[in-house]
């Protein structure tokens, strides 16, 4: 201790060199999150299927709209897809078992491919069930790495190396043996902990860029990135249909195929939607590979859109499962 106390500006250089050691990891970590989202964003602009889904919906609502002047929409409004679980049947299914319906089993190598295209955005959602004392179980969803977070995790680490940089100066200026190890060491050591600072902001930025792109492209609103994953997520995999199913089903089948960071196949969506023969399906069948596709559907269902119309009350003719729009709701197509 005697000696460090001869040291000039001792704690000074220990926070600086502190600092540079664990900047590294620090850096690492930040970047992988960064690769994360980037995967995230890209794999909407990089899949074909997914504008054949949006065609599926598009249709539909077009369908249940007949008649009207909102049942020719070109398109609709992506933040509608967190309120089609509004119309539902007399049996309590909303529409989108209809959508699914069709998805999974007319389209189901489309439906397997997009699967696999958003694969980095379910790996980005961590999915539990949780016991509430009043509500039972619940599946709860979050959100691994988000725009905002990384963000403020960068913005922080530019900060504290402004912070460092001011040390090291005034350390620098006390004068002092030029031969001291700081003094030859660390001015070089400080610029390279910059640069790699410097690269993580260009990387941060660049993947803000790219998902601000991504909403224009959608034609979205200004979606906070987490908002935006959990939309998705929750369409293909809705929370209460996981959290209905009995105890026995949720550990054996749910919970393996939904909370354990397994890709999505078309027998365990089919389970989740309760669609006909998917549990025994589920059971017995090995997993599907992957198959290729030549189908490349267009994206119909990302143009703009008339304003805040409604659905019809009055379907042409059944469907099914048939539709009563007691409640119609506002979509924007």
């Amino acid at each position: 201790m005697w000696v460090l106390g001869h040291i000039p500006c001792c704690g000074l250089r220990l926070h600086v060199w502190e600092f540079v050691r664990s900047l590294p990891e620090r850096i690492q970590m930040c970047m992988e999150n960064v690769e994360v989202f980037e995967k995230t964003v890209d794999c909407f602009r990089e899949s074909d299927t997914l504008p054949l889904l949006l065609e599926v919906l598009l249709a539909i609502g077009n369908y249940l709209n007949g008649g009207t002047r909102l049942g020719q929409a070109d398109g609709f409004n992506v933040e509608a897809l967190a309120i089609f679980d509004s119309v539902r049947d007399q049996d309590g299914k909303d529409v989108r078992h209809l959508a699914f319906d069709v998805w999974l089993n007319r389209f189901s190598d489309q439906a397997l491919q997009l699967a696999r295209d958003l694969e980095p955005l379910f790996a980005n959602i961590s999915r539990a069930i949780i016991k509430d004392p009043d509500q039972g179980d619940i599946l709860d969803k979050s959100v691994r790495v988000t725009i905002e977070n990384m963000d403020q995790m960068i913005s922080a680490l530019q900060r504290e190396l402004k912070a460092k940089k001011e040390m090291l100066q005034e350390v620098l200026a006390q004068g002092g043996d030029p031969a001291d190890s700081f003094r030859l060491q660390m001015p070089k050591l400080f610029e390279k902990a910059k640069d790699s600072v410097h690269n993580l902001v260009e990387g941060k930025d660049r993947v803000v860029s790219k998902y601000s792109a991504l909403l224009a492209w959608f034609r979205a609103k200004d979606i906070k990135s987490k908002d935006w994953c959990l939309l998705w997520d929750d369409l293909l995999i809705p929370s209460s249909l996981i959290a209905k199913k009995d105890e026995r089903f949720k550990k054996d089948v749910m919970i393996p195929s939904f909370c354990r960071g397994k890709p999505l196949n078309l027998q365990s969506l089919r389970t989740l939607w309760d669609l006909e023969n998917s549990r025994l399906q589920l059971q017995m069948q090995p997993q599907e590979e992957c198959p290729t596709s030549d189908q490349s559907p267009s994206a119909h269902a990302q143009q703009e859109a008339s304003p805040q119309p409604e659905f019809s009350h009055k379907p042409r003719r059944s469907l099914r499962p048939t539709l009563t729009l007691d409640d119609a709701i506002p979509v924007a197509f």
